[in-house]
């Protein structure tokens, strides 16, 4: 019987976190109160993840800000969500003994076959409610040049519009743009995609 199997039907934050530690060969997230396993992704999606983290941190340095591969996301240690974004940024001073980021600014998910449909529907949803922060979210296809941004102006709850699924703003052109104003940076699409191979 595997791990999760064996897991709690629903588990909090601080449950889930000595539930990874039993067995920290495997990686996962806390989605719904409950474990999933995380796969090793593709070469592409870590050249994208890495291409977009470069490019994000040489802007972002000396603004205060910091961006984070793969560290947890939750409100609090009795949440039943903790995904692990491929990318977020947060600003202000850190507590790197801290399991996860509860204030991001941006998250943004390269999105792989297996689990699309969840970051492009629970995963998002979770963001835009839980995360009052949370400015920009921008999901980045592997496949093909094309990210979708989800944006906002100011801190607070999301309108309703973004929950009930209001269509983001689409860049489809390696000329195009992902701007991400509220951390003053913007990336290429170019730089995103840099010696990724496409069909």
């Amino acid at each position: 019987m595997s791990n999760v199997a064996q897991a709690h039907a629903m588990m909090t934050v601080a449950e889930y976190l000595a539930f990874a530690d039993a067995d920290p060969r495997q990686r996962y997230e806390l989605l719904g109160g409950v474990p999933v396993a995380m796969a090793p992704g593709t070469l592409r999606h870590e050249m994208i993840s890495s291409n977009v983290q470069r490019s994000l941190d040489r802007q972002i340095r000396g603004r205060g800000c910091r961006s984070h591969r793969d560290a947890g996301l939750a409100v609090d240690q009795t949440a039943d969500f903790l995904p692990q974004p491929d990318i977020m940024v947060r600003c202000g001073p850190t507590d790197d003994r801290r399991r996860w980021v509860s204030d991001p600014v941006v998250v943004v998910e390269v999105l792989s076959k297996s689990t699309m449909a969840d970051d492009r529907g629970y995963k998002l949803k979770r963001y835009l409610e839980d995360f009052p922060t949370l400015r920009h979210v921008a999901l980045v296809y592997q496949d093909e040049v094309r990210v979708e941004l989800w944006s906002r102006e100011r801190e607070g709850p999301w309108g309703d519009e973004a929950l009930e699924g209001d269509m983001p703003l689409v860049l489809r052109s390696r000329t195009d743009m992902l701007d991400l104003t509220a951390v003053g940076a913007a990336v290429p699409l170019a730089e995103i995609y840099a010696d990724v191979t496409l069909a």
